[in-house]
């Protein structure tokens, strides 16, 4: 909202209000802290799925044992790794947007909406995926994706 008032002016040339630029600057700063979040975040998966490759590789676990942890715990950290690159990769987009003098201040607006509205999207299933089995879909689906894939299902 704040970009939209200054007409994504984020520098004062174009005439923006200083108190805005103010509140934009504050914005910027805490962007950059949760970026340091989540790379650290994406760093610690990164290691966490590295670890988990190279379970069987332990005395002190058995094999099967081992197999069978990295078969749970393998896809989700591989899940949730996605989603925090994405996030990172949105978040250091977002900071670029708001501290870039090289993007135009149309462009500017546009790419703020995009990047703050995609909660909004809801995945879509096609009928055959909406007909499989609760068991078929725990193997296809993780997380928040298995959840709206539920809610899909109910909706039928």
């Amino acid at each position: 909202e704040m970009v939209k008032k200054t007409m994504g002016d984020v520098t004062g040339e174009s005439g923006a209000r200083t108190s805005d630029l103010d509140a934009i600057n504050s914005i910027r700063k805490e962007i950059e802290e949760i970026e340091k979040l989540m790379q650290q975040h994406s760093d610690d998966l990164e290691r966490h799925i590295k670890l988990l490759n190279g379970l069987t590789d332990h005395l002190w676990i058995g094999r099967d044992e081992a197999y069978a942890a990295q078969q749970h715990l393998l896809p989700l950290a591989e899940e949730a790794s996605a989603a925090v690159s994405q996030a990172l990769t949105d978040t250091i987009s977002l900071k670029f947007a708001l501290s870039s003098n090289d993007v135009e201040n149309d462009l500017r607006t546009s790419v703020i909406e995009v990047l703050t509205n995609q909660d909004s999207d809801d995945i879509s299933f096609t009928e055959q995926e909406l007909q499989m089995s609760l068991k078929e879909a725990k193997r296809q689906y993780k997380g928040d994706n298995l959840r709206k894939w539920k809610n899909a299902r109910k909706e039928l």
